[in-house]
Formats: structure tokens, sequence, C-alpha cells
């Protein structure tokens, strides 16, 4: 199975991709003597793509946990900025207060 088969199920998952992996052309069309071998030949060649497919799945999810650490530290630091805007605007809410009130005076 090629990077572009993978590519082409991005809807389904790594079971599926395993449980539907394709016999190699070569495998499919050979004469074989010994059926033994064509099961193990056909064997090898589903233990590799499968191995080849757990590596992408691995690659992905450390690449996916990657990316939700950024955010995660991309959230904490707005959450930061919304604070000290919060507070910001309470201390010109009662800065306004104030001189409102000193305004009214007589």
């Amino acid at each position: 199975m090629s990077k572009q088969d993978n590519a082409s199920g991005a809807g389904m998952d790594l079971h599926a991709w395993i449980m539907n992996i394709p016999c190699a052309e070569v495998d499919a069309n050979a004469e074989w003597s010994d059926r033994r071998i064509a099961y193990k030949m056909g064997h090898q060649h589903a233990r590799h793509v499968a191995a080849e497919l757990a590596l992408d799945a691995t690659r992905l999810l450390a690449e996916s946990q990657a990316h939700n650490a950024k955010l995660e530290a991309q959230v904490e630091r707005m959450r930061g900025d919304l604070k000290l805007i919060a507070e910001s605007i309470h201390e010109n809410e009662d800065w306004l207060r104030a001189l409102a009130h000193n305004a009214l005076k007589p």
C-alpha cells in the first residue's frame, strides 16, 4: 500500500487500513508451486505494510500531541491577557466613577 493509498483513506482508522491491505500484484499473479511459500510471502508483505501504517499513526499522534501542547500554551497566554484586560477595565470603571462623582460635586 503506497503513501497515496493511505492519504486517500483518510476517513478510515488504522484497524481498517490494516484489515484492507491489498495483495501485492506480484504476489497475486505469481504462480506459486508451494501454497505455504505463497502464504508466507503474502503474510510478510502484510506485516511490512501494517508496520508502515503503525509508524505513520505514531508520527501523526506525536504531531497532534505537539500541536495540542502549543494550542494549550496559547490558550493559557490568552487567559492571562484576558485577566489583565478585565483588571484594567475594572480599574478604569473605578477611575471613571470617581471622576464622575467628583464632577458632580458642587
